[in-house]
């Protein structure tokens, strides 16, 4: 909207002023040799308006043609991924992975400053498989118990933390179309490929754990609160960050 031929302000129609408010630009006769800057100005406005609702490719969701298909799937990846997290505890190798959308494959391994969201491929640590699929490492930090609930430990003010918490994240092997276990050039870790559908992420559950240890180098990931409850006593409590 021109803004030289009036302010948006209490101008609008009826039937528009319950819309987006107007992206404004100013050009009149006074200021028409600066057309050029004006136009580059409102072209950048646009773009901003413009940018989360296109660019971005449709989350896709698993098909199966039946349950028995969906059956073989889950035990397939089951056994594959249970015998690499074997090797590496045997051979006491890392346990890093690429986690990649397939429906921005084409992204890789390149990032973009302007995506919103979650990233099309990231870095993780690979825990341990349980009954839907694999879980996740995202963040190692403290928790403080209080009388609302577990929140982050507020460094900040000098607090120690009760709890080293390992924040996990679940990802069904229903959400997995296929791994690379041999990985690229680019990353020699397994790139798994997932659909990240779930809110546009790939894992069903985010949950906080404690590490147990079950002897004969056998760890186990015990599940204290879920994220989104620590999360919220965090916020309430005016502790941002999970360190």
């Amino acid at each position: 909207m021109n803004s030289s031929f009036g302010s948006p302000d209490k101008n609008l129609p009826f039937d528009l002023a319950h819309k987006r408010w107007p992206v404004v630009y100013s050009l009149s006769d006074d200021n028409y040799t600066d057309k050029q800057s004006v136009r580059n100005e409102l072209v950048a406005s646009i773009k901003s308006a413009l940018y989360p609702y296109i660019g971005k490719s449709k989350t896709t969701t698993p098909v199966f043609l039946s349950p028995a298909d969906k059956v073989k799937h889950r035990e397939t990846l089951r056994k594959e991924f249970e015998s690499e997290l074997n090797e590496i505890r045997a051979k006491k190798l890392r346990s890093d992975v690429i986690i990649r959308d397939v429906d921005r494959v084409d992204g890789y391994p390149n990032t973009s400053e302007e995506e919103t969201g979650i990233s099309s491929w990231f870095r993780l640590g690979m825990l341990e498989t349980y009954t839907k699929g694999v879980k996740v490492l995202l963040r190692i930090g403290n928790l403080t118990q209080t009388d609302g609930g577990l929140r982050y430990t507020d460094h900040k003010a000098g607090e120690e933390g009760d709890i080293k918490a390992f924040l996990i994240g679940e990802i069904p092997f229903d959400s997995i179309v296929a791994v690379n276990w041999e990985g690229d050039e680019y990353y020699y870790f397994p790139h798994i490929y997932c659909h990240f559908n779930h809110g546009g992420e790939p894992y069903e559950r985010l949950i906080f754990c404690e590490e147990v240890d079950m002897g004969h180098g056998h760890t186990y990931y015990k599940e204290i609160a879920e994220y989104a409850e620590v999360r919220k006593v965090s916020e309430e409590s005016g502790v941002e960050y999970f360190a």
